[in-house]
């Protein structure tokens, strides 16, 4: 091998020593960047798309509140507006009944108090009754169908809502249904260790889609 040759020789050893050397590094600065990548984790932003409504929820048919005279289907039939000058005991006398159970029926602590204007209920047999106010149930009736008033479907709800302050009863009180057919349904309530029986109907719709009204009330 002459020099010529043996310079050409030496010089692609070392081409080829340089560029082994080259191919190596950048294999390992690749294989480092690939690892570095895949050791950090994700800095891409979790995007929560807010679409301005909440979950829809079910309202509670659970009544926390007496309803007031005007938002019930059915009042107490028999009532007296207290004049001027009148005890109890002489609106007793005068409506045949004794004043005990006029102060029991309206939940009269201190039966001195009365007053004139005010409107006291009347015991009629041994029990209070109701008048069902028609105009009032059909309007109820038609809220009821377009969702409002769900209360008003069940028994022990309904009257849990009307019958407060009737024998000084309270919608704290326990209300349990004791029967329900055909239109008609009665109702336990508890106060105080003792038991009332609330007879319902549904004036307008029967069934599971009507509206309930008190049709009574009588402690037992």
């Amino acid at each position: 091998m002459n020099k010529q040759t043996r310079a050409v020789f030496f010089f692609l050893l070392a081409l080829v020593a340089i560029l082994a050397g080259s191919t190596s590094f950048f294999a390992a600065k690749t294989y480092k960047i690939s690892n570095s990548n895949k050791s950090k984790p994700s800095t891409t932003a979790s995007v929560s798309i807010d679409s301005g409504t909440s979950p829809a929820t079910t309202s509670s048919s659970a009544v926390v509140k007496a309803a007031s005279s005007v938002e019930k289907p059915s009042k107490p039939a028999d009532t007296y507006m207290v004049q001027k000058g009148e005890t109890l005991f002489v609106v007793a006398q005068a409506q045949g009944s004794s004043w005990q159970d006029i102060a029991e029926v309206n939940g009269m602590s201190d039966v001195d108090k009365i007053q004139a204007g005010q409107t006291i209920i009347l015991p009629k047999a041994g029990q209070v009754d109701f008048t069902v106010d028609n105009i009032r149930s059909t309007s109820l009736q038609k809220d009821a169908d377009l969702g409002k008033y769900q209360f008003r479907l069940s028994p022990e709800d309904t009257a849990r809502s009307d019958a407060p302050n009737v024998y000084g009863l309270k919608v704290t009180d326990t209300f349990t249904l004791k029967s329900r057919d055909n239109g008609q349904a009665q109702v336990q309530a508890t106060k105080e260790g003792k038991n009332f029986i609330i007879k319902l109907i549904q004036p307008v719709t029967k069934g599971d889609k009507g509206i309930w009204a008190i049709e009574s009330i009588r402690p037992i």
